[in-house]
């Protein structure tokens, strides 16, 4: 017996003994009811040609950076619960333990679809909104970012809209931190909290609880892992590094930007082809 689910891109067709293998090693979660558990799974698991199966089979595998990562939950079954990723409660998770008053997953008031990662409420009484934008779900829509980051400061969700990049996202506002893809959670929370002292976000009472703990921190972040100069130089600053070989760094880094790919090896060609003539 074969079953054939259609859909809008085209049929999958299966065996019933395959479908029924399949499902068996299947683990139950807690959210799914008998009628919707093989269902939402096989939703989730079979892989199409469109973008969209590709995601929903990115949500089921509990990639850190898959969206509707929940231990007892599935995507179909996950309605209006906060929609974070595992790396973005673990960036929540350490930016409120710095920064306090933080709150996740808001809804906006004028379009109950959309979603304020995160919010703080600093102890000088400033309201900045966080969002983490990964380079997977995020490329091609700074329109709808954009967007976003307008109508929640429209809806007075936040003062001060702050978006954390992913490489090779770019910056959409001088206020945006552009980190490395694939950056662990606490380099993130570094390179953020340089950020907002860097670009006066904060009040002054923040910004020496940041700088005392940044100080305190265990691991010294690498000049790649911040993008931003003055994010670097301020970083120095405040381990009371030496500028001048922080500010050699950055021009290293600057020159190495602008050297065309391939350049030494073309230098390196001509250099044999005249030593063949000779």
């Amino acid at each position: 017996m074969r079953i054939v689910w259609r859909g809008g891109r085209g049929a999958l067709t299966v065996t019933l003994d395959a479908l029924t293998s399949i499902v068996s090693t299947v683990p139950r979660f807690s959210c799914c009811s008998d009628s919707i558990w093989p269902t939402c799974w096989l939703i989730a698991k079979c892989v199409g040609t469109t973008k969209y199966f590709r995601r929903m089979r990115r949500h089921w595998s509990g990639s850190a950076r898959g969206r509707y990562f929940r231990g007892d939950s599935c995507p179909a079954c996950v309605g209006d619960q906060p929609r974070s990723s595992r790396l973005e409660t673990q960036i929540f998770d350490l930016l409120n333990f710095v920064l306090g008053g933080g709150e996740q997953d808001l809804k906006l008031p004028s379009d109950g679809r959309m979603h304020l990662d995160m919010r703080f409420r600093t102890a000088g009484g400033d309201t900045i909104g966080l969002e983490y934008d990964g380079a997977y779900w995020h490329a091609g829509n700074e329109a709808a970012d954009q967007r976003k980051a307008h109508r929640v400061v429209a809806d007075g969700i936040a003062d001060l809209v702050v978006r954390i990049r992913e490489d090779p996202l770019a910056a959409l506002s001088p206020y945006d931190i552009v980190i490395r893809h694939k950056e662990s959670a606490p380099t993130v929370v570094n390179a953020t909290l340089l950020h907002l002292v860097h670009m006066a976000v904060v009040d002054a009472q923040t910004a020496d609880r940041i700088s005392a703990i940044l100080v305190a921190s265990s691991t010294a972040p690498s000049i790649e892992s911040i993008t931003c100069d003055e994010c670097w130089l301020l970083d120095g600053s405040i381990r009371h590094a030496e500028y001048e070989y922080r500010w050699n760094e950055i021009k290293r880094r600057r020159r190495a930007a602008r050297r065309p790919a391939g350049k030494t090896v073309h230098r390196a060609s001509q250099r044999h082809q005249g030593f063949d003539k000779d």
